[in-house]
């Protein structure tokens, strides 16, 4: 899904221009490396609001942004629907 795609790609891109391997990154959201891997490369939705917020601080990133880039409700945390699925009902 492109969401998931572009959210992998922002967070790697930002994490990798903060200084923090993979590894180092992992272990502040204590996940392993190769879950995180998965995430930055679309294989795995976007992180759970937890680790949102975790990954907000380790990197500097306003939780807003995070949010919207994981495609996030701002007020709850959960997944906005597709334009899609609004375009359809």
């Amino acid at each position: 899904e492109k969401i998931v795609e572009e959210f992998g790609l922002w967070f790697r891109d930002v994490r990798e221009k903060s200084g923090i391997s993979c590894r180092q990154m992992a272990k502040v959201l204590d996940v392993t490396p190769s879950y995180l891997s998965q995430v930055e490369r679309g294989v795995y939705t976007p992180l759970g609001v937890d680790k949102l917020a975790l990954a907000s601080v380790a990197l500097n990133i306003p939780m807003t942004m995070m949010l919207k880039m994981a495609n996030r409700c701002e007020h709850c945390g959960s997944f906005k629907k597709r334009e899609v699925e609004l375009a359809t009902n």
